[in-house]
């Protein structure tokens, strides 16, 4: 990870004053944190028989360079790693086991080697080979140094992640709507984080396939700035949602699909990156990266 130093010219566009680079008086220096959100990751399917024919890192291939130099990549892993054979590949849309998702023991070390630091596990198809699964899940992941949050089951303690990014101290917060989780046991991570003076960022896998955020989403979002959230991020409808700024914090309702085997239409062939830059204070800029998924199985920039 790099060390960012913001003075001249960058400090000149943040708006504060510029400080002579020499001389008696100090250079005052901001931590800040480079972070990259995505949606919705997922190597079963097509995706896995691509990765089989051409490599287990061509999904990623063609953005591998667009990951790698942030300080923080982190994205929604839609399905376990497990040694299971795959129920998936080869069945129509509509059959019984066309959504039930494993994903090759390969794709921790695929996640880690592309520049995918962190997981986010609170989704509705985590669990898709039950309590075994996630086990596995969580050992391969360990093992190939890539960070996780998001338990579905009733582990509170893994519904966080902590991490201090060149000074920046983030707590990663999860909302699933299939997890076994309360609004207020939310709300209290958020609370903490920010009483031991951490940044608050909610990943949530909510809402409707699709469409845009409902209201009750849109609610709960605002819940959470008002409990701390510095950055709300969103993800499990396959389509970009909506942006709104609530109270001066974002909050991007759905990334749409970061890694996946949809092409019947635009909205969930196109997801967005999400760049922010994380400050103790919050987060400072944010920045939509527009991607795109092609028909081979690689998801590029668009």
């Amino acid at each position: 990870m790099r060390t960012y130093i913001l003075i001249g010219v960058a400090v000149i566009a943040l708006g504060v004053s510029a400080v002579p680079l020499f001389g008696s008086s100090p250079v005052p220096t901001h931590p800040v944190a480079r972070i990259l959100f995505g949606g919705d990751v997922m190597f079963d399917r097509y995706i896995r028989t691509m990765s089989d024919a051409r490599g287990a890192d061509y999904p990623l291939s063609c953005i591998r360079e667009t990951l790698v130099p942030y300080d923080l990549v982190v994205a929604n892993l839609e399905g376990p790693i497990t040694s299971f054979e795959s129920v998936s590949v080869g069945t129509s849309v509509g059959a019984p086991d066309n959504t039930r998702f494993t994903f090759p023991p390969r794709t921790a070390t695929v996640l880690q080697s592309s520049g995918i630091d962190v997981v986010h596990l609170g989704n509705n198809h985590i669990l898709d080979f039950g309590p075994d699964g996630l086990m596995e899940t969580k050992n391969a992941l360990s093992a190939s140094g890539v960070a996780y949050f998001g338990d579905p089951d009733r582990r509170e303690e893994e519904r966080i992640l902590e991490r201090t990014v060149h000074g920046v101290p983030i707590t990663f917060v999860s909302w699933s709507d299939w997890a076994v989780q309360s609004v207020e046991e939310t709300e209290r991570a958020l609370r903490a984080a920010r009483e031991a003076n951490r940044v608050p960022i909610v990943f949530a896998h909510w809402g409707d396939e699709y469409v845009g955020a409902p209201e009750r989403v849109r609610e709960l979002a605002r819940r959470f700035v008002d409990q701390g959230a510095k950055l709300v991020v969103g993800s499990h409808s396959h389509v970009e949602g909506e942006y709104e700024e609530y109270r001066g914090v974002p909050i991007y309702y759905s990334l749409g699909n970061f890694v996946f085997d949809q092409y019947f239409s635009e909205e969930v062939r196109n997801g967005i990156l999400l760049s922010a830059e994380v400050t103790p204070e919050g987060v400072m800029r944010v920045e939509r990266i527009p991607i795109r998924l092609e028909r081979d199985g690689r998801t590029c920039l668009r």
